[in-house]
């Protein structure tokens, strides 16, 4: 009787998880694919020993421009002397959410690796660390373009 009874309320209340085109509708500028998550010791080690530093505030990153034409890659590192697993994790998806809402600002291709060391003195909010992208993104892109415009 109980196995009657389950199936009746699965058939009766479809599930959210399990409509096929879940993600679809928002397009693929709204979206962290793995194509933009920047992996491997080596790669970011040479990203941290000749990239361009740039201090955001709470953020700071590391640069290197890549061949045009190519998506740009993001690595997000958070010192454990920041907080506890939770505050970092909460911290890398702020984050993660303010890249993917914006990426599509950022002119020109980089392997770029955020990070924060220092504990934040308030809450982490996407308002708050979305300027911070911004400007990145801005500082960037007017670099490459003075790269472009005297080569």
């Amino acid at each position: 009787m109980a196995a009657s009874r389950t199936s009746v309320s699965s058939t009766s209340q479809p599930s959210t998880n399990a409509s096929p085109d879940r993600g679809k509708s928002l397009g693929s500028a709204r979206v962290f694919p793995r194509s933009v998550r920047l992996r491997g010791r080596a790669l970011t080690d040479r990203i941290f020993k000749t990239g361009r530093y740039h201090g955001l505030g709470l953020l700071q990153a590391k640069s290197l421009p890549r061949s045009e034409g190519e998506p740009s890659r993001f690595l997000i590192s958070i010192r454990k002397s920041v907080g506890n697993a939770p505050l970092r994790n909460r911290i890398k998806r702020v984050v993660r959410e303010a890249l993917r809402l914006n990426r599509n600002r950022l002119l020109g291709s980089y392997d770029i690796c955020l990070f924060i060391t220092r504990r934040p003195e308030r809450p982490v909010r996407l308002g708050t660390v979305e300027p911070e992208i911004l400007r990145l993104f801005a500082r960037l892109s007017t670099a490459g373009n003075n790269a472009r415009n005297d080569g």
